[in-house]
């Protein structure tokens, strides 16, 4: 939980010491103290109730202080559940924090026109004042800064964050714009090149998305759409003239063994069609890319 403690300005502490704190002031304090609980997690101050002496008994300990703009905001751990309690039903109205005179933070505490309803509080809390500490009270308890400055930051982030968003999706849209130019290119040249029919292009292009799907489904482990692609191009003129991926006009295991073995393939890539042939002679229905789909499935 975050909460307001201070902020620049004037102030009067509890025995009528009038100060003047500027933002670097503000800086000082959360700096000093944050060094401070980094090099003695032990020595965090306390979320105390009014200004305790002792800085006891402790509610919540100070885990950090921050300071946006013109405000000191202090992270709160290990809130009790009673204070949280009373926390959530507002019985506290003012925060304030006691200051030594080298600006150390002593404890930070909670007051309030509300006695809480937790167990031995000590209404004289609310009383008490000490030296050679200066404990300062602000007007309004904030679970949350609500100053025109951090107000600015927040929606600025807020748009930051809906243009990058927007511009992921503009570069998905690029991306999977050019993705099919290039396929439908690929098409194009192997149809010039006399390797597939016109009525087979639109069932190479249908295949070279189906295989990007799977690289993008599997992180590009098997490189199927580039091996397709590389498969498509060592094919011989009128390999594919008539309907493609039909049974009795496929390829045979031992013609395109021949093929895969006359190229210097990736052994990886040569490896799984080689898996996708003993796939294909085992269950005579399957298409290359059947027999491949079974294997990822199988795989993953």
């Amino acid at each position: 939980m975050w909460i307001e403690v201070f902020k620049t300005g004037e102030h009067t502490d509890s025995n009528g010491n009038i100060f003047t704190y500027t933002a670097e002031d503000l800086t000082r304090i959360s700096n000093q103290y944050n060094a401070q609980v980094q090099t003695s997690p032990n020595s965090k101050a306390p979320l105390v109730l009014g200004h305790p002496e002792s800085n006891e008994p402790a509610y919540g300990w100070i885990e950090m202080l921050v300071r946006r703009g013109n405000y000191l905001l202090a992270k709160i751990s290990n809130l009790s559940s009673e204070m949280a309690e009373a926390i959530k039903n507002h019985n506290f109205t003012k925060v304030s924090i006691s200051l030594s005179p080298n600006l150390e933070l002593q404890h930070v505490g909670l007051l309030g026109a509300v006695n809480p309803a937790i167990k031995n509080l000590n209404p004289n809390f609310f009383e008490m004042d000490y030296s050679p500490t200066s404990d300062f009270q602000e007007s309004n308890f904030n679970y949350e800064t609500d100053n025109s400055e951090e107000n600015s930051s927040v929606e600025y982030l807020n748009e930051l964050i809906n243009e990058n968003t927007y511009l992921k999706s503009k570069l998905q849209e690029f991306i999977e714009e050019n993705r099919n130019r290039n396929f439908s290119q690929f098409v194009q040249d192997l149809q010039s090149m006399g390797k597939i029919s016109k009525l087979n292009s639109q069932n190479v292009l249908s295949a070279l998305h189906y295989f990007q799907k799977i690289d993008i489904e599997t992180n590009e482990k098997y490189s199927a759409t580039m091996y397709f692609m590389n498969f498509m191009k060592t094919m011989g003129n009128n390999s594919y003239k008539s309907e493609f991926a039909r049974k009795e006009d496929a390829l045979t295991i031992h013609s395109t063994n021949s093929m895969i073995n006359s190229k210097n393939l990736n052994p990886e890539r040569k490896e799984l069609h080689e898996k996708i042939l003993r796939y294909m002679e085992n269950d005579v229905s399957l298409s290359y890319e059947q027999a491949l789909a079974k294997i990822i499935n199988n795989e993953s």
